[in-house]
């Protein structure tokens, strides 16, 4: 069944994907340096960080289908954007690789719930002469997303730490969850 509230929350395909994808985008950015100056990370400690997260968004888009039988394309964008904050401010918080691993596998299965519902939502609810259109405007402001993240992420990390950056980051996700969830109940 169509979710009504789909359209109006992606009222503006743009800023939603461009948030999603830099936010997504600070991990594989970032987190290497995060990690040598949190702990001294070497390239391999880096890389098996950044495949953590890659393997939680991996299961995480595995399981969308048994997600969508049971919550609405709302629930689901809310459940996403939890996910990414908490698993964001996990990181942000942490004063050990471990931990950080955590935050990443947490913040990985937010982004694996995040892009199927964002192409299962508006090609399910775009009328046919327009799904190309409208699945293009995606992609074009995924790797907007992609390109701009380094351009934000890097001089806001310079100005304030890379842990405020996490943290500012899962700020910004958690208040985009609580926006959803403020659709969703109107």
């Amino acid at each position: 069944m169509l979710d009504r509230f789909c359209l109006p929350l992606l009222f503006d395909l743009r800023i939603p994907v461009r948030l999603r994808r830099g936010v997504c985008q600070m991990i594989p950015v970032q987190i290497p340096f995060y990690l040598q100056q949190l702990m001294g990370a070497n390239a391999s400690q880096s890389g098996l960080a950044i495949a953590l997260a890659t393997l939680a968004t991996s299961i995480s888009a595995l399981s969308y289908q048994r997600l969508k039988a049971r919550f609405t394309f709302t629930n689901i964008y809310a459940i996403a954007f939890g996910l990414m904050g908490i698993g964001y401010l996990v990181i942000s918080w942490a004063r050990t690789y471990e931990i950080v691993l955590i935050g990443l596998a947490i913040a990985g299965l937010g982004v694996g719930l995040l892009m199927p519902n964002m192409n299962v939502c508006l090609t399910s609810s775009t009328p046919a002469s327009l799904r190309g259109r409208i699945l293009g405007g995606l992609t074009t402001s995924f790797f907007l997303g992609q390109f701009i993240s380094p351009f934000v992420s890097q001089p806001l990390s310079q100005w304030v730490s890379l842990g405020t950056t996490y943290g500012l980051a899962g700020g910004l996700m958690l208040a985009t969850a609580a926006i959803t969830l403020g659709v969703m109940f109107r």
